[in-house]
């Protein structure tokens, strides 16, 4: 209908009328765009809100099962210590709760860190869903620490391979029965361990007897304890030093929603 006016206009030789018309044109052509890059703006704009709380919510996670496993190494490593000192008070006889403390300091919760929605950003361009350039370094120098700290999680741990190659098996499955992990389904859906305050084992004298001469046939057992408390310690630190730093870029994210 526009074009027809205008070719009429240009045949009545009507130039004001004609430039009102492509004036008309330009206008809505120039409207039409801006709602576009108004419409492309808000979808970015709840795009960045939506990879934010998913971001938060990841590390959120991260930081609780992080404080979950500070508890639960810290329990490992009263075990570790207790086990230490009975080998050290040789006047009193090594006894079940020395089993027990030697198995349970072995324990351990497998690590992985809470990244499914930053590496879904690396793959997709992480620059317009974060158009933060502070923030988006902090996500990626945090992310480098926690890989970090991954490798320190996860590292070798001899002294857990040496204790159960050499307690016997019914020792070790009663144990595990009676006072192992136990496993808790959290809020978010996370599977979060710890492990009992106590541990009242049901155990057979003589299998108790059969334990004791068993570890003390382990020639570096001491030795090896002390290295693994040490292990323990950094463990520990890894898992500390990173809740602050999570803690803060998690409320930069929440800001930002």
């Amino acid at each position: 209908m526009l074009l027809r006016r205008i070719t009429e206009h240009v045949k009545a030789q009507n130039w004001f009328a004609v430039a009102i018309d492509f004036l008309i044109v330009v206008v809505g052509v120039f409207i039409g765009l801006q709602v576009d890059t108004w419409n492309d703006d808000r979808a970015a704009r709840v795009t960045s809100k939506t990879y934010y709380a998913r971001l938060s919510a990841d590390l959120a996670a991260e930081r609780e099962t992080r404080l979950r496993r500070i508890v639960y190494y810290e329990k490992t490593k009263r075990h570790a210590v207790a086990a230490l000192e009975a080998l050290d008070n040789s006047d009193q006889p090594l006894g079940v709760d020395f089993l027990i403390d030697a198995y349970q300091a072995t324990q351990r919760w497998n690590y992985e860190p809470h990244r499914t929605t930053y590496d879904e950003l690396l793959s997709v361009g992480i620059t317009s869903a974060i158009p933060d350039v502070e923030l988006r370094t902090q996500l990626a120098i945090l992310h480098v620490n926690l890989q970090t700290s991954a490798i320190t999680q996860e590292e070798p741990k001899p002294f857990r391979d040496e204790l159960r190659r050499n307690m016997p098996y019914q020792i070790q499955d009663a144990i595990r029965t009676q006072c192992g992990d136990v496993y808790e389904l959290g809020e978010n859906g996370l599977m979060l361990l710890s492990l009992p305050e106590y541990c009242a084992l049901e155990i057979e004298p003589d299998q108790i007897a059969l334990g004791i001469a068993a570890l003390q046939s382990y020639t570096d057992l001491e030795m090896d304890l002390a290295q693994h408390v040490s292990i323990l310690d950094s463990m520990l630190m890894s898992l500390r030093v990173y809740v602050e730093p999570i803690r803060k870029i998690e409320d930069q994210l929440d800001a930002n929603q």
